[in-house]
């Protein structure tokens, strides 16, 4: 006796982490219910993958989604964006916020957003750019969900955003101690440079011609 799905794949050469396995694929309610060689499931629904690899969505973790001043509206990108990342299997992204404001009121809307626009799951890094928006780390991570913090040393975040906050060794120690504190799945990711190695290896570059 057969089990009922809301949408069975069949035939399909699946991806496992073992090796490429030939079987059906049964969905319900969004997700995977059983795979299986026999005949244990139908469906109302069926796609025939026969000759095709079926395997899981891919989560791109690095995605530059939205960064303040570039023009266009988060929305706009979920809209314009996203397709692509369906197109080429990614069901999830991990998209930087780039901006010198606090996220804290900005987060709400860019969550309904996803939502409403994105066509891909999505989660957030934020990258911290001032002093304000490192005193909010906390709040972030508590209020909004936030995981994933990401700090600039080169060229210690001035450049980039003028008027920033400079995450130089000092502050770096600081930064580590607050995320860490906030449990042990909170990340910090430090675009790491040395500023001052890179200036002295700029002029020597210079001088080389």
């Amino acid at each position: 006796m057969s089990s009922h799905a809301d949408l069975l794949i069949r035939n399909g050469k699946i991806v496992t982490p073992l090796g490429i396995v030939e079987a059906d694929v049964a969905v319900s309610d969004g997700r995977i219910e059983g795979i299986s060689r026999s005949a244990r499931y139908d469906s109302n629904e069926k796609i025939d993958a026969e000759g095709r690899l079926v395997m899981p969505g891919v989560i791109d973790p690095h995605v530059h989604i939205y960064s303040e001043g570039a023009g266009r509206i988060f929305e706009e990108n979920c809209r314009l964006e996203t397709p692509s990342m369906i197109t080429g299997g990614v069901t999830t992204a991990m998209g930087f916020i780039r901006g010198t404001k606090p996220y804290g009121p900005i987060l709400p809307a860019m969550v309904r957003a996803v939502g409403e626009h994105s066509l891909v799951d999505m989660m957030f890094h934020l990258v911290i750019s001032t002093g304000d928006q490192f005193n909010e780390i906390p709040s972030y991570y508590r209020n909004h969900g936030i995981r994933s913090f990401k700090f600039y040393m080169g060229p210690k975040g001035v450049e980039l955003f003028p008027g920033g906050y400079e995450t130089d060794d000092g502050s770096l120690y600081g930064v580590l101690g607050t995320v860490s504190s906030l449990g042990k799945d909170a990340v910090a990711m430090i675009h790491a440079e040395n500023w001052d190695l890179a200036n002295s290896l700029k002029a020597q570059f210079q001088k080389q011609g």
